[in-house]
């Protein structure tokens, strides 16, 4: 059933004028330029782990600098996970409103291009696992990295790099709690030499991702980078 309807939602959503996600004016990319400017951009990131710097830090934050490093080896986060923005993942998440993908997605790639990262050589959603899928009908972070491959060209490829283990939602838990949900969660299939750049919706405290990357890494991927739309 959620299957029938996540099709139907993304022909119905092909068919409609381009709108903004947050006015409803036309806009050919999400948000129309007023309400882009209203979106709670991230000024300065720190260039590991993507939390937002104050003015003057240096450019690794003291989290990266002090404690072990993430597996991975760097974040492109546009926004921090607060209103409109929380609003428009929450309405995607859980609403099924899939039309909000392509709006994240496309903002996501409009930041891409202006940090100029690397370019990776495929993105990669964070997986769910299989149940969750199932009662889902879709995964979010697979429908924002359709989005941004097409905004900017970069293949999607989610076979390779599996949820094994089906966690416990993180919402609640404290940060160890999360580290030790998601240990040993994930599997990926050989990877030599690649540059693969993982997809989500929000990254929170991090674990998810991080274990996502170190299974990337056992797999033979030279370079992990993070690429989500929102960091809380």
């Amino acid at each position: 059933m959620n299957a029938a309807r996540n099709v139907f939602a993304r022909v119905f959503d092909a068919l409609l004028p381009r709108r903004c996600a947050l006015c409803a004016a036309r806009a050919e990319r999400g948000f129309c330029g007023d309400c882009r400017q209203m979106l709670p951009w991230i000024a300065r990131a720190c260039e590991i782990c993507g939390a937002e710097l104050p003015a003057g830090a240096p450019g690794v934050c003291g989290g990266c600098q002090a404690e072990e490093p993430p597996s991975y080896d760097r974040a492109v986060i546009p926004f921090r996970y607060c209103e409109p923005v929380a609003g428009q993942i929450r309405l995607l998440k859980y609403r099924d409103q899939l039309g909000h993908a392509a709006a994240l997605g496309a903002m996501l790639s409009l930041h891409a291009r202006r940090a100029r990262p690397p370019h990776p050589d495929a993105l990669m959603p964070v997986p769910l696992h299989g149940k969750r899928l199932r009662l889902r009908g879709f995964n979010q972070a697979m429908e924002i990295a359709k989005s941004v491959g097409r905004e900017l060209g970069i293949e999607v490829r989610h076979r390779e790099l599996r949820r094994i283990k089906n966690t416990v939602p993180q919402v609640g838990l404290s940060h160890a709690a999360r580290r030790s949900n998601v240990r040993g969660a994930f599997r990926a299939s050989p990877l030599r030499g690649m540059h693969i750049a993982l997809v989500d919706d929000v990254v929170t405290s991090g674990s998810t991702v991080d274990a996502a990357a170190r299974a990337l890494k056992r797999a033979g991927a030279e370079t992990v980078s993070v690429w989500a739309v929102a960091r809380a």
